[in-house]
């Protein structure tokens, strides 16, 4: 008996120094809200945009104040497709934690200031997708939708 605790405690020691990622290395967003649902046309009240996020090799934001962009958000609506402005590009700072494990998951939260709201029948919908220090980028989600008001 004593022989197998021998071998099964090393085993357990290199299993606990695994670096390997549970995530894969290309990050991914999950949608979970934005808020208000409702804003007024012709105002830049400030919409709050939340989601989930995961990346396997734990390198999403960036170190310091460079400003590098890695989180885009575009405004669908249709009338809007021909405006080099309809997409807002963000820097996310570093998420990457001092430990050894490279993944990492959790939540972000987002300010979006738009130009003012122009009325349009449409409701507003946004394109979101995130870039790592790789360069993989994440896969793209939607919004729910906003509806500007009169």
């Amino acid at each position: 008996m004593r022989k197998v605790l021998i071998l099964i405690l090393p085993l357990l020691v290199f299993a606990a120094c695994d670096d390997s990622p549970v995530f894969p290395e290309t990050p991914a967003i999950e949608f979970i809200s934005i808020t208000p649902d409702e804003v007024p046309q012709l105002t830049t009240d400030g919409l709050t945009l939340k989601f989930r996020y995961q990346d396997g090799d734990g390198d999403l934001g960036y170190e310091g104040t460079d400003g590098t962009a890695n989180l885009f958000v575009t405004d669908l609506r249709a009338q809007f497709i021909n405006n080099p402005g309809r997409t807002s590009a963000y820097s996310i700072p570093s998420l990457t934690p001092d430990t050894r494990k490279p993944s990492i998951q959790g939540e972000i939260e987002i300010q979006i200031f738009s130009p003012l709201y122009e009325p349009s029948e449409e409701p507003l919908i946004f394109e979101v997708y995130m870039v790592d220090r790789a360069g993989n980028v994440s896969n793209v989600i939607q919004t729910d939708p906003v509806t500007i008001t009169p």
